[in-house]
């Protein structure tokens, strides 16, 4: 398996904020997974309008507040979503960007879609399925594209369920 590369500027703080290679092996497959989900959405929702640089970035930093809160690099915790944006903003992240370092464990606060897919993405990467997330997803997708919300789910499904498939190689890959 060979996951897609950081962004240059989420690898550029991963690199200043110190951050555990764990870490970075963790924000490398959610980005991965981030992409595979952006591929996904394009095929089946044409005319989808997405900010895929934004929902990248988004998904290679989301728990960059870890470094702050090493605990829960292996355990439960949420202080690195509290924590999280603040650090990324100190490091010159805008806070349009660095609003995913607290969202994406909150998604069910929001309705931004941008917001969800990072969430989605950071549950779907280890083959976690969340049907909660998965609906209100396929709930936006309905009414941004006029599709009828099961039409929707079923193809949010079907990708979610591809992406899901390969976490055995992801696994593997973050403890090599």
């Amino acid at each position: 398996m060979t996951p897609l590369c950081l962004p240059p500027d989420a690898a550029r703080l991963c690199e200043e904020l110190a951050a555990p290679p764990l870490l970075v092996r963790h924000l490398v497959l959610v980005h991965d997974a981030g992409g595979d989900l952006l591929d996904g959405l394009t095929a089946a929702f044409p005319g989808l309008v997405l900010d895929r640089a934004t929902i990248l970035f988004g998904a290679a930093t989301h728990d960059l507040g870890k470094v702050l809160h090493a605990r829960e690099l292996t355990g439960p915790g949420d202080l690195h979503e509290r924590d999280g944006p603040g650090l990324l903003e100190e490091h010159c992240v805008l806070p349009r960007l660095a609003r995913f370092a607290g969202t994406h464990g909150r998604w069910r606060e929001t309705d931004d879609l941008e917001d969800l897919l990072v969430a989605l993405a950071d549950a779907i990467w280890c083959g976690r399925r969340i049907e909660q997330l998965e609906m209100k997803v396929a709930a936006i997708l309905a009414a941004m594209t006029g599709l009828e919300r099961w039409a929707a789910w079923s193809k949010l499904d079907a990708m979610c369920g591809e992406i899901a498939s390969r976490s055995e190689n992801r696994l593997a890959w973050i403890q090599s």
